[in-house]
């Protein structure tokens, strides 16, 4: 109830605030978002005054206070009244299958989606994940060309579609400390999928094997992991949580498991790629499910950045082979592969080092003037 009037509360003070034709929202899923958010929203304020954040989550609520006018909406049901009549110039966020999550308002003249992964778009997406957006802010020139084919196929509404790179990689090169890295320690950190999911299967096996053998094992689960599968994190704290050898990674970056593991061990996760191209260590990937969110799969005509990716740059291992992670960990090939990833770097991403200062030109000269 408390929340319900703190939300109605907040509304209120959103519709005052909000200048129809001229106003940017940032709009963010969850605090674990502020990463992918954060370079582009100051890039921004330092040419542009006119910003609200919005935010479901009281954590991040308090996190742009001092240099952004941020809004908490923590109900559901007010959120929805707001995106259904919500005012401005341009609306900005990660949110997926626009209209259908979250409807779309007549009086927003453009929603703005970015990535948030690496990921090509016809592989972890519904089929009109994208349709309803006016601009999107891809990575690389793979994400283009996979739009623009959809567009083509399933005749989705034509949208500007720039190449702007990825925020959250840029990021991390800025702040990462390669220099942190402890020896047997290993960042478990599994997927989500709307099907059958490693996290809830085989997790526990996972870490136990590992400890065993004598690793020193992070878990980060998926943010979609503390929504759907919060029976197995409670599992997973109450067995390992006081071995001194595990460390549950609930932090809101996910750069510090990253600096310190020596390896990674996931499924589908995006987190490979970028621990690979910062890091430039190895990567194990569990063979379970494959990550396909669509049900085109059959489009041939480009072949996927992240198959690419993984014939380069990671181990395969069969999910009922888990008992050998031991020996494949101490089998890992060590030889510098910084060349192979500057040529990958060039060959998918836009912009690289300079992406939020590019995305932020285009907004303001392209999208707000």
């Amino acid at each position: 109830m408390i929340s319900f009037f703190i939300s109605t509360f907040n509304y209120l003070r959103f519709i005052f605030k909000v200048k129809e034709n001229s106003t940017i929202i940032f709009f963010s899923e969850s605090k674990y978002y502020i990463d992918h958010f954060e370079d582009l929203v100051l890039e921004i304020k330092k040419n542009y005054n006119d910003i609200i954040y919005i935010t479901t989550d009281s954590v991040e609520n308090n996190y742009f206070k001092k240099s952004i006018y941020t809004i908490l909406i923590e109900n559901k049901v007010i959120l929805e009244i707001l995106f259904a009549f919500i005012k401005c110039k341009c609306l900005i966020m990660t949110v997926t299958d626009l209209g259908n999550h979250l409807k779309k308002s007549k009086y927003c003249k453009n929603y703005v989606y970015f990535f948030h992964a690496l990921s090509s778009v016809t592989r972890r997406y519904t089929r009109e994940a994208f349709k309803n957006y006016d601009i999107i802010l891809t990575n690389g020139n793979y994400q283009k060309k996979e739009l623009e084919l959809l567009e083509k196929k399933y005749s989705h509404p034509k949208k500007k579609i720039i190449n702007t790179g990825y925020f959250f990689l840029d990021k991390l090169s800025n702040k990462a400390n390669i220099k942190r890295k402890v020896n047997n320690c290993v960042l478990f950190a599994p997927s989500w999928s709307y099907k059958k999911n490693l996290f809830e299967n085989y997790s526990l096996e996972i870490i136990d094997r590992l400890i065993k053998d004598n690793f020193s094992v992070i878990l980060r689960p998926h943010p979609e992991h503390y929504k759907r599968s919060i029976n197995t994190i409670n599992l997973i704290k109450k067995k390992f949580m006081d071995n001194s050898n595990f460390e549950f990674d609930e932090r809101l970056s996910n750069l510090e498991s990253m600096e310190k593991a020596s390896v990674l061990i996931t499924d589908n996760s995006a987190i490979d790629m970028e621990y690979v191209l910062i890091f430039e260590r190895p990567v194990i990937q569990i063979q379970y499910i494959d990550k396909i969110h669509n049900d085109f799969d059959d489009i041939q005509e480009l072949i996927s950045m992240e198959n690419d990716f993984k014939k380069q740059f990671t181990i395969k291992l069969d999910v009922k082979e888990i008992n050998n992670l031991n020996q494949i960990i101490k089998k890992i090939d060590k030889r510098n592969i910084g060349e192979k990833i500057n040529f990958f770097k060039k060959k998918y991403l836009s912009h690289e080092g300079n992406s939020a200062v590019f995305a932020s030109n285009f907004i303001l000269k392209e999208v707000i003037r």
